[in-house]
């Protein structure tokens, strides 16, 4: 489950960060601040998501879940960002198509077998366009908790 290791601390909502890079390191600094993740994970993340990146358009919201190796990870965690704007990334498995990113799922992995696991479950919540809406309107750390609780819930019957 996504929302039972979500803590306020690790959600930034209505970030205003104007870039891709300013965005990433919120999110990385936050995990590294839980002690999640070393202190060379913002680099790796940062880098990977160059090499690899991670953006999908879901009808015309913009959601990237960046990650990075095992290597760089102290505890299995999630951190989560809603955008004012949105930020460009790069779509996945492209080198060039743009995607307006408003929602990041950025995913400090312990285990590289539950990666794809993990992946599944994010794309099976974001896949909601309707819970993209709640998360896009939150004011709170709380209230995105509680839309990904809400959602995990009706895929767990």
């Amino acid at each position: 489950m996504i929302h039972e290791g979500l803590t306020e601390n690790l959600v930034s909502v209505n970030s205003d960060a104007e870039t891709q890079r300013q965005i990433l390191k919120d999110l990385a600094s936050r995990l590294y601040k839980g002690g999640f993740v070393k202190d060379s994970y913002m680099n790796a993340v940062i880098g990977r998501e160059i090499l690899y990146p991670t953006a999908i358009d879901m009808n015309g919201i913009g959601v990237a879940i960046p990650h990075t190796d095992t290597n760089h990870v102290n505890e299995a965690k999630i951190a989560v960002a809603t955008l004012k704007k949105p930020v460009t990334f790069i779509q996945m498995a492209t080198q060039d198509v743009e995607v307006p990113v408003t929602i990041l799922f950025m995913l400090a992995i312990t285990n590289p077998d539950k990666h794809i696991e993990l992946l599944q479950r994010i794309v099976a919540i974001i896949q909601d366009e309707e819970v993209l809406h709640k998360l896009q309107s939150a004011n709170t750390a709380q209230q995105i908790i509680d839309v990904i609780r809400e959602k995990e819930s009706l895929l767990d019957n």
